[in-house]
């Protein structure tokens, strides 16, 4: 950049900004001569654009690996530059009015969104989903579980309750209780006192698995005698 240039954009008399749908001038920075865009989180988003605002800018151009292509004027001093993260122009080229100073050319530097990170977060979000919809209930007793819960969607046909023993959070497999048809719960009687682990798995008609729940981890204590001697309140 020389010194008619830097007088341009310092002076303010000329403005760059980023969008796409709803992706601000956070994710544009310019370094030295270098344009720093930063994808949105969600790398499936392609569609964005650089947006030139300036009395002084009689053209901008992009390089698109073998020639420059004119942006597209929007309007009265305003210049739009559509660029994707897939085919990456590599410069823009910023020309001025009665060449007050020599076109200025900025390298696109393209800052990749992760991900790993975006995908992890789909994923959470989506199972949060599912978690709400099964709304799966997990209740104690004397001696007795009760799993409650609700089916997924119209591709459910039946589920199975695993109830592991907990020791030393040590899970070990007791037992797979199938849920009657046309039941959306499961009471699993005549337990001993201990530490207890219950996964609920939905499945459609075809055996595939609709759903599998986290481990949902209980207690079954002694029951504490009563503060009026009568007898036991169970906890």
């Amino acid at each position: 950049m020389d010194k008619y240039q830097e007088y341009i954009i310092n002076q303010n008399n000329i403005s760059i900004a980023f969008y796409s749908d709803g992706i601000g001038k956070e994710n544009l920075r310019i370094v030295k001569d270098e344009l720093m865009v930063t994808q949105d989180e969600d790398y499936h988003k392609d569609d964005y654009s650089i947006v030139v605002r300036s009395s002084l800018v009689a053209k901008v151009e992009s390089f698109n690996g073998n020639k420059w292509v004119e942006a597209n004027k929007k309007e009265k001093d305003l210049y739009e530059i559509r660029i994707s993260f897939i085919t990456q122009s590599q410069k823009i080229r910023i020309s001025f009015t009665d060449s007050f100073a020599d076109p200025y050319i900025l390298n696109v530097n393209y800052v990749l969104a992760d991900k790993e990170k975006f995908d992890a977060k789909t994923k959470a979000e989506e199972l949060e989903t599912l978690k709400k919809i099964v709304n799966l209930k997990v209740t104690t007793g004397d001696s007795l579980i009760n799993v409650v819960f609700q089916p997924l969607s119209n591709e459910y046909d039946n589920s199975k309750v695993e109830l592991y023993s907990l020791t030393n959070n040590e899970k070990q497999l007791m037992g797979k209780f199938s849920v009657p048809d046309g039941l959306f719960f499961s009471a699993i009687k005549d337990l001993a006192y201990g530490k207890y682990a219950v996964k609920l798995i939905q499945y459609k008609k075809d055996g595939k698995t609709l759903y599998e729940s986290d481990f949902v981890e209980v207690s079954l204590k002694r029951p504490n005698p009563s503060s009026d001697g009568r007898g036991y309140v169970v906890i």
